[in-house]
């Protein structure tokens, strides 16, 4: 985690050494926010060609000139806005590289959204925030990705609903990673507050049920 400034203040990041852009990341008092992936465009519907379709998606980003890729936009975003609804404006209106999910909540009540992106266009949802790596609205030309077991479309749907089940903090941090939110691609989870300026992080090992570090850093306060 890197203490990171823009113009509009600091901001924590949520990265790794020799990455640039933005994946999560909170800014105390202002905003906190997080990339999902997107669901990619289906080319082919034959299975052994679904490789090809990592590789035509792949260059299509690569190809998208005056777009900025999507972790960069974010760090942008946290660099440069002050408040929510300036996030919230630049992210749904920026040009982007690749299809996108971003979550963006603030410090007041019902600040919270979900911006489904395309390349230049958008999708907004203000209720029911929790989502996975598919479209709100499944679509036959797009095919979801997945973590953990399981065919995709039927993976980010049991993911989304034991989230959406989450009745809240009972006695332990990070009661929420639970299967199949938990699963063996699970390396990171992060839970952070703008409003209090806390981000607390668990990283987990291949195969485990228990987080083998958790850090929590807020703006007032070094690692712990």
């Amino acid at each position: 985690m890197r203490r990171q400034r823009g113009s509009a203040g600091e901001f924590l990041n949520v990265t790794w050494p020799g990455f640039v852009g933005v994946l999560s990341a909170m800014a105390p008092g202002r905003f906190a926010a997080s990339i999902n992936q997107a669901p990619m465009r289906r080319r082919w519907r034959t299975p052994m060609l679904l490789w090809l379709d990592y590789v035509l998606n792949a260059l299509a980003g690569l190809r998208s000139s005056g777009r900025l890729p999507p972790e960069h936009l974010l760090r942008h975003v946290f660099e440069t806005c002050t408040t929510f609804d300036e996030a919230r404006h630049r992210l749904e209106t920026a040009p982007v590289a690749r299809p996108v999910l971003f979550l963006l909540v603030g410090t007041r009540s019902g600040e919270r959204i979900v911006i489904e992106r395309e390349e230049t266009s958008v999708r907004t949802y203000r209720d029911d925030t929790v989502f996975a790596n598919d479209w709100r609205e499944p679509h036959p030309t797009w095919r979801p990705r997945a973590c953990g077991a399981g065919e995709p479309v039927e993976n980010n749907i049991r993911r989304r609903s034991t989230l959406a089940a989450w009745s809240g903090r009972d006695a332990n941090d990070f009661d929420w990673v639970t299967a199949p939110v938990l699963n063996a691609c699970t390396r990171l989870s992060v839970e952070m507050c703008p409003a209090t300026g806390q981000v607390t992080v668990a990283g987990w090992e291949a195969d485990s049920g228990s987080a083998a570090r958790v850090t929590a850093i807020s703006t007032f306060q070094q690692a712990v």
